[in-house]
């Protein structure tokens, strides 16, 4: 027969296994989604580089960014910009609980 401090004991133990395994499994998921959007974002750029647009002169940064093969590299930026503040918005809030 156990006493009460060792069944509490175990009981401590079994939930500190579980919040490892729940980690565990979150961070597993979350480098699978990182490297699966990577591959997204490498695949995106294969498909919008049109021949090599390529900016001479003494242009702008701001009118390259309107030329027309620029396009689907600001719309990558765009999108990994926003993935990148997502996942560091759930980081964040999953280390404070």
């Amino acid at each position: 027969m156990r006493t009460a401090e060792e069944r509490l004991e175990i009981l401590h133990n079994r939930a500190d296994q579980l919040i490892k395994k729940r980690e565990t499994a979150w961070r597993r998921g979350l480098g699978g989604a990182s490297g699966a959007l990577a591959i997204c974002l490498v695949a995106l750029i294969s498909v919008y580089e049109e021949g090599g647009h390529r900016i001479t002169g003494s242009g702008y940064a701001g009118t390259s960014l309107l030329s027309e093969s620029a396009g689907g590299y600001v719309i990558i930026a765009v999108i990994a910009f926003a993935v990148g503040v997502a996942v560091t918005a759930a980081l964040i809030k999953y280390r404070k609980n």
